[in-house]
């Protein structure tokens, strides 16, 4: 699992939660630039979507035929995202 928590980028304090940003491919061809819209159009109809402080969230499934992928969009660029094993596929 890949994640990214870049607290201090937003002015907030580093906490436990805080995790460093992965140097590897992003699924889906995503790169830390994207925007929301850029996002959607690389990796569809996200499956859910909601409001969070300062931006929204998304969360797509089966990205890649592999991956699970929450990202959480701070005033519309790419900020944290987590990247899981799909659990629709096989080990």
């Amino acid at each position: 699992m890949n994640v990214y928590n870049d607290e201090a980028s937003i002015g907030l304090a580093q906490s436990s939660t805080s995790y460093s940003a992965s140097t590897g491919r992003l699924p889906g061809g995503l790169l830390w630039s994207d925007t929301a819209a850029e996002a959607g159009r690389k990796l569809g109809a996200p499956t859910t979507t909601g409001l969070a402080p300062g931006g929204s969230e998304a969360d797509w499934t089966g990205v890649e035929g592999q991956y699970d992928i929450h990202v959480y969009f701070f005033h519309d660029a790419l900020h944290n995202i987590i990247i899981s094993r799909s659990s629709n596929t096989a080990p």
